[in-house]
């Protein structure tokens, strides 16, 4: 019988990575403004919202475009590509105009949390993350956290590798993310490793507790016996 209801789920609270989560207001939007370039992209990428915004099915979850401080009508706003963050604009903002974008994300697709936590699994010998038993739990989802903020690293530096090309054109906050996510990576892996440890030597601090159940608690008698 399984042990752990739902640990797909669980791990994605666990991230921080549920659809009320990840939601960002007032972003620069990144692209050339020179009054005729439509296509641009969002910071974050993975949208939750994709095609014409006035038809998006979660209008909670809607890319919205402010320019200059005045929003955009959602008929004028496209998510051409969710996954990239790219969107297209119906007319040209002019040059330099402040655009800010608010939109929601989410990092991690259902298959990859899957594979996280198979991943996860093998380093505490169980065979299928619903038969977890609670105690290893929380080592599982650290384990699986590690994997997670790994991937993430690397997601982050293939971005501002293929999508700006020269290192340098790349927003700065994009080394900033790498180097999160790898020290992330690292903590939840440490973290990880002492719960099973504790769990499996100690079993979470029993295997210190004095064995009350064994020990006599009455002095023999020291007379002689006959």
């Amino acid at each position: 019988m399984a042990t752990w209801p739902d640990p797909t789920g669980d791990l994605r609270k666990f991230l921080d990575d549920t659809s009320d989560h990840n939601r960002i207001k007032n972003q620069d939007a990144i692209g050339d403004q020179d009054g005729t370039n439509t296509r641009y992209y969002t910071f974050r990428d993975r949208l939750l919202a994709s095609g014409v915004q006035s038809g998006a099915s979660d209008q909670s979850a809607r890319l919205r475009v402010f320019l200059a401080g005045t929003e955009l009508v959602n008929s004028g706003i496209n998510v051409t590509d969710a996954t990239l963050g790219e969107f297209t604009l119906q007319q040209a903002p002019t040059v330099n105009q402040e655009m800010k974008v608010t939109y929601a994300y989410q990092d991690h697709r259902a298959d990859e949390l899957t594979f996280y936590l198979t991943q996860a699994i093998n380093e505490i010998s169980v065979s299928a993350a619903a038969d977890v038993p609670p105690g290893l739990q929380t080592a599982a989802l650290h384990f699986a956290a590690s994997f997670a903020h790994d991937r993430l690293a690397e997601r982050w530096l293939m971005r501002k590798i293929d999508q700006f090309g020269l290192h340098e054109t790349a927003p700065d906050e994009i080394s900033s993310r790498v180097d999160y996510h790898e020290r992330r990576a690292k903590w939840y892996l440490n973290r990880a490793e002492k719960l099973r440890r504790d769990f499996y030597e100690f079993r979470k601090d029993r295997g210190r507790a004095p064995a009350f159940g064994i020990l006599k608690r009455v002095p023999q008698g020291y007379t002689p016996r006959r």
